[in-house]
């Protein structure tokens, strides 16, 4: 918050491009950009928003001016934001005017200790609409906020005036308590109407065990009708010795008493992997006798695995039917694997009014893959099979697909048959689908002929396209009309990507939730879908110019390594966080194999526990944010 830098969505949008990329000396600074798109009613791409960013470097200013395209008005409304900085790139004031038309407004005053840390914000919002003795009444509020020395807000003071007579409507404020390791314990918040009673009008309150889980949270709010708190939701949660949540508690409540509770029961086996979990629920508060009402078993999940923690089977239960004991709908999935952990079989079941015990359930078939592999483990036949209707009929191995591979292996031809009778003795081609690559080995084609009149005519093809770095940036489908007789359009897809510009020398000054505005949290530039029945896309034009000034005294992002233990390691690794870093608070984690994918991402606390048991092995290239600051490592899966 404190450093206007880099936002995690920026972060994150350069290691999707090059997990090796660090800070740069930023030339081209971003000076607008327009956002656009198109649906199912607009024949071409639509103006939505236009973004323009003022840079006064010399003052440490940075203002953006939002425009919304107001399509139906046929008119362009804006608002804008203003952030002007300190010397050492701490936001000082931030002014957001909503509505220059009615001069609805936020503005924020930021103060800061003699360790640059957050003391004070005080806050303005104008013209916004409160209910003052029943009646809409314009107003404007001031808010002041406290912090401790850990940047905690401690304190929040409200004054609401009328807008127009400055009058005061009502003052009130929010007290947070914490505990000695940083988690929040309570947030009253108290309300003093001018001229009225003062009350509560909300409350939270929270619960942890010895290692800071959340055992409990309740939360209550103020009924006018009453003038009491009632509670209107709940949480409480049991956790095994690992840590995992195996028992949830949720309530929600009304003013008027009724009351719906739903209890979450999971258990897990020693990796992480859920076994059972069992959703009961009840409503209560209907009437003066439902009080001796039982939970009733909502939603239930079995899955089973092999000592190699594949999974063998999931057998899912839903909408249970009180009068018969048992579910109305009940799903099965079963899968049957080789010695090499390839899949040699899938089935899928389903069963109506199904009891609560599996083994007593009449399962009928109604899908079912067979899979055989060659010398290289590449598939080689594949077999589909199908149920009739919901009375059992089930044909096996109805359809047969034949596959072969090129010199690299890579799919080049499928035959696909369907069985000629009953017996299952003979099969009949009904098509085929070929498949071309580029040099890169990247798919750019694919047509499919399918059998007419003893000939093998075209009917449907996929073309494929690919930027330099062998992202996938366009693709149409093309299938034939039968009664047109000839090929039209099925779906097109399209999108661009600016790597150069946003990866290597972008300069971006401003607040995080700016730059999270601005980029989406993924690199897309432009994307389209079009089909025979919909159509709908997104664009982001952007506009740069080069820049060699200063960059408002901000600091590049720091990167420091950071340690992992045990390292190599096949189940579990630590991560310590460097020693500049508050330990009290969570990092963003991101975890990419040696492609630069996205393996793991999540916010964990300092010397962490992280479960890496499900990860092939080899390396994988380890980054962590914390405010301003990155930490970057490797871990090696053995």
């Amino acid at each position: 918050m404190k450093k206007a830098i880099l936002s995690l969505s920026l972060f994150t949008f350069c290691c999707l491009i090059s997990v090796n990329s660090i800070s740069q000396q930023y030339q081209v600074k971003l000076d607008s950009l327009i956002e656009q798109t198109k649906t199912s009613n607009s024949g071409d791409f639509l103006n939505a928003h236009l973004f323009t960013y003022n840079y006064a470097f010399d003052k440490n200013e940075v203002s953006r001016k939002i425009y919304d395209f107001d399509q139906r008005e046929d008119t362009l409304k804006y608002w804008h934001q203003k952030t002007i900085f300190n010397t050492e790139g701490l936001i000082l004031i931030d002014t957001v005017i909503y509505n220059p038309e009615y001069g609805a407004k936020k503005i924020d005053h930021y103060i800061y200790d003699q360790q640059n840390r957050l003391d004070k914000k005080t806050s303005k919002y104008t013209y916004y609409f409160v209910i003052w003795n029943e009646v809409s009444t314009p107003a404007y509020q001031v808010r002041e906020e406290y912090f401790d020395d850990d940047e905690r807000i401690t304190e929040e003071k409200i004054v609401t005036h009328h807008f127009y007579t400055d009058e005061v409507l009502s003052t009130g404020n929010t007290i947070y308590e914490y505990n000695s390791k940083g988690r929040i314990l309570s947030k009253i918040t108290n309300v003093n109407p001018t001229g009225e009673t003062p009350y509560i009008s909300a409350k939270e309150t929270y619960e942890y065990n010895s290692v800071g889980l959340l055992l409990e949270f309740t939360f209550f709010d103020f009924d006018r009708e009453s003038q009491e708190l009632y509670l209107k939701s709940s949480i409480n949660k049991e956790y095994s010795e690992q840590g995992r949540t195996e028992t949830k508690y949720d309530l929600a409540g009304e003013n008027s008493g009724l009351k719906l509770e739903t209890i979450v029961i999971s258990n897990f086996n020693n990796n992480d992997q859920a076994l059972r979990v069992e959703t009961k629920s009840k409503r209560t508060g209907l009437s003066s006798i439902d009080t001796d009402i039982d939970y009733n078993i909502t939603y239930l999940t079995i899955n089973e695995f092999d000592e190699h923690d594949i999974q063998k089977s999931k057998i899912q239960f839903s909408d249970w039917n009180q009068n018969l004991n048992a579910f109305h709908h009940a799903n099965k999935d079963v899968w049957y694997y080789n010695e090499n952990n390839l899949l040699l079989k899938r089935e899928k079941f389903f069963s109506f009014d199904a009891s609560a015990d599996v083994n007593a359930i009449e399962w009928i078939l109604c899908f079912e893959e067979i899979k055989e592999y060659d010398e290289l483990e590449n598939v080689k036949i594949s077999y589909l099979g199908y149920g009739k209707n919901s009375l059992g009929d089930f044909e096996p191995k109805k359809y047969r697909t034949e596959y072969f591979y090129n010199d690299d292996d890579q799919l080049k031809l499928r035959k696909h048959y369907i069985l000629a009778n009953e017996q299952g003795a003979d099969y009949d081609q009904t098509g085929y689908t070929e498949y071309l690559y580029n040099d890169n080995k990247k798919e750019i084609f694919s047509n499919y002929f399918e059998k007419v009149n003893d000939k093998f005519e075209l009917r449907n093809y996929v073309e494929k396209e690919y930027d330099h770095l062998g992202f996938q940036i366009g693709e149409i489908i093309e299938r034939w009309d039968l009664e047109q007789e000839e090929f039209e359009m099925y779906s097109k897809f399209n999108s661009t990507l600016d790597y150069d510009v946003s990866n290597e020398n972008l300069l971006i000054v401003g607040p995080d939730e700016v730059l999270k505005k601005v980029f989406k949290s993924y690199p897309f530039i432009c994307s389209e879908f079009v089909s025979d029945s919909y159509s709908s896309g997104y664009k982001l034009n952007f506009y740069y110019s080069d820049y060699n000034g200063p960059q408002t005294g901000i600091e590049e992002v720091e990167q420091i390594p950071v340690r992992v233990y045990p390292n190599p390691s096949s189940d579990f690794v630590a991560i310590s966080y460097p020693e500049t870093w508050e330990t009290g608070e969570t990092a963003a984690l991101y975890l990419f194999d040696v492609s630069g994918k996205l393996v793991l991402n999540k916010f964990i606390h300092n010397d962490e526990a992280i479960n890496i048991h499900s990860l092939p092995a080899g390396e994988y290239i380890l980054r962590m944010i914390h405010d301003d600051k990155v930490a970057n490592g490797k871990i090696i899966v053995d």
